[in-house]
């Protein structure tokens, strides 16, 4: 009796595990499709975060050029009296007022003294002539001032300096650079736009939001721009926070998203989706290399270009939540199904019935 009880519950288990595989795969598959949508969707968000950029700096190197070829500013160099000087100021205080994605627009001359100098917040602010300040140790102007005509500095994205120190309350900038030349075709300084990281940060904010992973940018240093945390973001400004690094924290994560410009992977930490921003790069073959603007060979263009990381990141934890969900259905629903097929065999199986019964008397 007790070797017919014992098989009995044999078959009852292997009919419950046996349902429970089956289920359990097909479970499995629809797992697999849902992480395959994650994939999708944030390679699709990604790549689109990387348009609103684009599209953001686009204006920016439009105007650039605009003012650093203009009229008024040939005129400036040509004659320089304060008639010419005051139009100069005008043109920059309209260009600022209209576009509102300036900080600062300045004319800095090939000395590294700013000549004109327009502020703005909210409100144009022409600096006095007894406020300006020398530019000639900042990186910008002595890597701007080298170009050749046509060219375009952009610098890492930071923060504002005044005075030698970090502006307060923090002001994120990057600063677009070309050269000035005259007539003669002498560098005689570089016009300067500041513009506002706020308004980039602010537009991938709202670009991220249907994102399932952490929003970041991080410069081609790996030190975080953006990450939706005050306390490790700009850290590469900061002497006592160096160490600060995304690469740091993931360290596999960040040796392939250096070395490649757009992808996506499942490392241990969880998923990676990420795309490289190349503020003059990007424009350049965007007008297909042909455009009147873009004087680099591709080479140069590579080397002064400064770039920036889009990332996403989806913890493993985020990712495994339905597999952990499914095992613990998988438990629950064997013990069931085996009770279940228990009670159904006592029920119409009279054999097994008094199987058990005499087993149960022995």
């Amino acid at each position: 009796m007790r070797s017919t009880v014992t098989r009995m519950l044999i078959f009852v288990l292997c009919i419950s595990a046996f349902i429970c595989g089956i289920t359990g795969f097909i479970y499995y598959l629809s797992l697999e499709s849902k992480r395959d949508v994650i994939k999708t969707r944030e390679a699709d968000k990604v790549n689109l975060l990387k348009k609103t950029i684009t599209g953001d700096l686009k204006f920016v190197v439009s105007d650039l050029m605009i003012l650093s070829n203009h009229y008024e500013l040939k005129m400036f160099l040509e004659d320089g009296n304060n008639e010419r000087k005051a139009n100069l100021v005008k043109l920059f205080v309209e260009f600022a007022e209209q576009r509102m994605l300036y900080h600062q627009i300045r004319f800095i001359n090939e000395k590294g003294m700013e000549v004109v100098r327009v502020n703005y917040d909210g409100v144009s602010v022409v600096v006095p002539d007894d406020k300006l300040q020398n530019k000639s140790n900042r990186y910008y102007f002595t890597d701007a001032v080298k170009l050749a005509k046509g060219e375009i500095y952009v610098s890492p994205f930071d923060l504002n300096i005044e005075h030698g120190g970090i502006e307060r309350p923090l002001r994120p900038m990057i600063r677009f650079c070309s050269p000035v030349l005259n007539k003669n075709g002498l560098v005689k300084g570089v016009i300067v736009l500041n513009y506002l990281g706020e308004r980039l940060i602010s537009d991938f904010e709202s670009g991220a939001a249907g994102l399932l992973g952490k929003p970041m940018i991080l410069n081609k240093n790996g030190f975080w721009i953006y990450a939706g945390n005050p306390d490790v973001e700009w850290a590469f400004m900061y002497d006592d926070r160096k160490d600060l690094k995304f690469g740091s924290q993931f360290p596999e994560a960040w040796a392939g998203i250096s070395k490649t410009e757009t992808g996506q992977f499942l490392a241990h930490d969880g998923l990676f989706t990420f795309a490289t921003v190349h503020p003059i790069l990007d424009q350049w073959e965007k007008g297909g290399r042909t455009g009147k603007w873009y004087k680099f060979s591709i080479a140069r263009l590579k080397l002064i270009d400064n770039y920036w990381k889009i990332v996403s990141y989806v913890p493993r934890a985020t990712l495994n939540m339905g597999y952990r969900k499914l095992a613990a259905r998988l438990l629950a629903m064997f013990f069931a199904v085996a009770a279940l097929l228990y009670a159904l065999s006592l029920y119409f199986c009279p054999v097994y019935k008094n199987a058990v019964r005499k087993w149960g008397t022995e």
